[in-house]
C-alpha cells in the first residue's frame, strides 16, 4: 500500500470514528435530557401539596464534541420561603465513568454555612459506597465528607435526608 493510500485509509477510518463518537454522544445527551426531565418530574411530585413552590426551566449546556453547539436540559427551582434549592445540569461524560451530572444547590441564609451543594449522577461507575451495588444503573447522590466521596442511591428517603437544610 502506498503512503497516499495509507493516508486516505487512515483519514476514512478517523472520519468514521468521529461520526460514531458524535452519534454516541448525541444518543447519550438525548438519554440524559429525558432521564433528567423524568427525575425532575418525580422530585416535583414529592413536594405536591406542600407550601414549597417549584418551577422548571431549560438550561443550556455546551456540547463537549462540537464547538458552538449547546443543548437544553431541564432544571428545577424549589422555593421554601427565603430558602432555595436548584437542580441544574452540569454535563456528560465525566472521568470515572459518570455518564451525566446534575448539581444540587441549597441556599439558606439563616444557616452557616448558608450554601450546601451535592451532585446527582446518572450511571456513576466510580467506586461505590457500601450498599450501592456495582451494577446499579440509576441516579445516585454524591457528596463529599472528611472520609471522601459518599455515594447513595437516589430515592425519596435519601433525597429528603440530603436536603434537611432546605426545611
Amino acid at each position: 500500500m502506498s503512503a497516499r493510500d495509507n493516508f486516505f485509509d487512515n483519514a476514512n477510518k478517523n472520519n468514521e470514528a468521529d461520526r460514531k463518537a458524535k452519534n454516541d454522544f448525541n444518543q447519550a445527551m438525548s438519554e440524559f435530557r429525558d432521564k433528567t426531565q423524568s427525575l425532575i418530574s418525580e422530585i416535583q411530585s414529592w413536594f405536591e401539596g406542600s407550601s414549597i413552590t417549584s418551577n422548571t426551566s431549560l438550561q443550556t449546556i455546551p456540547d463537549s464534541i462540537e464547538r458552538n453547539v449547546t443543548h437544553r436540559v431541564q432544571s428545577l427551582l424549589l422555593q421554601n420561603g427565603e430558602k432555595t434549592l436548584t437542580i441544574q445540569p452540569e454535563g456528560l461524560m465525566y472521568m470515572g465513568g459518570i455518564t451525566g451530572a446534575l448539581k444540587v444547590k441549597i441556599i439558606n441564609m439563616s444557616r452557616s454555612p448558608n450554601t450546601q451543594t451535592f451532585s446527582l449522577h446518572m450511571r456513576d461507575k466510580a467506586p461505590r459506597a457500601i450498599g450501592v451495588p456495582e451494577s446499579y444503573e440509576g441516579w445516585v447522590i454524591v457528596t463529599s465528607s472528611n472520609q471522601g466521596r459518599v455515594v447513595t442511591v437516589l430515592n425519596e428517603e435519601n433525597f429528603f435526608e440530603a436536603i434537611q437544610s432546605f426545611a
